[in-house]
């Protein structure tokens, strides 16, 4: 499972919580600044589920490599992918 979305919206969360990974968790944007993989056992199998850093909306040019690990991710895992939105949009980013 790969586990993406805007900065601060709870992704390293989530990890924490369904897997035994300890990343940290910081009330600002961007904490994580790279992937971090936990482990999880449902129904007699094992998922892996991988935390990328946030992304933001803008051309691939401009991405930065913390960024670009993300889209990399993206591109290249074959994953399911769980992209998380922050309805409340209190993590600073509009779902518009």
């Amino acid at each position: 499972l790969l586990v993406c979305g805007f900065p601060n919206v709870g992704k390293s969360s989530f990890l924490n919580r369904v897997t035994r990974a300890d990343v940290d968790v910081q009330p600002w944007e961007f904490t994580t600044q790279s992937l971090y993989v936990g482990h999880t056992d449902y129904k007699y199998l094992r998922w892996q589920v991988i935390d990328t850093p946030g992304v933001l909306d803008h051309h691939i040019d401009t991405r930065n490599t913390i960024e670009m690990q993300s889209i990399t991710a993206l591109a290249h895992l074959r994953a399911a992918v769980l992209f998380f939105v922050d309805l409340s949009e209190e993590c600073g980013y509009s779902v518009d």
